[in-house]
């Protein structure tokens, strides 16, 4: 679960490694499945934390968003980092 920056960034880096990706962010086009795992984790990290109702918001949408885009959907904190 969540619940400060520091938990934030290690699960992104855990889920970074996984995928086995060497770039620092995911390029414009393409990297559909770790823009979703970033949109999960910020969604996660919002509603365990609910520092800011509109960020929240925006993250619940685009991890929903991109849910939809590619088939599949994995609610927020069922899974550890990677």
């Amino acid at each position: 679960m969540i619940k400060t920056r520091d938990d934030l960034q290690d699960y992104l880096d855990k889920d970074k490694r996984a995928l086995g990706m060497k770039k620092r962010r995911p390029s414009i086009i393409g990297d559909e499945v770790w823009k979703f795992e970033i949109a999960l984790r910020m969604d996660e990290f919002y509603r365990n934390t609910q520092k800011n109702k509109l960020a929240g918001l925006f993250w619940k949408w685009r991890h929903r968003q991109l849910g939809l885009k590619l088939g599949f959907s994995i609610p927020c904190n069922c899974f550890g980092g990677g």
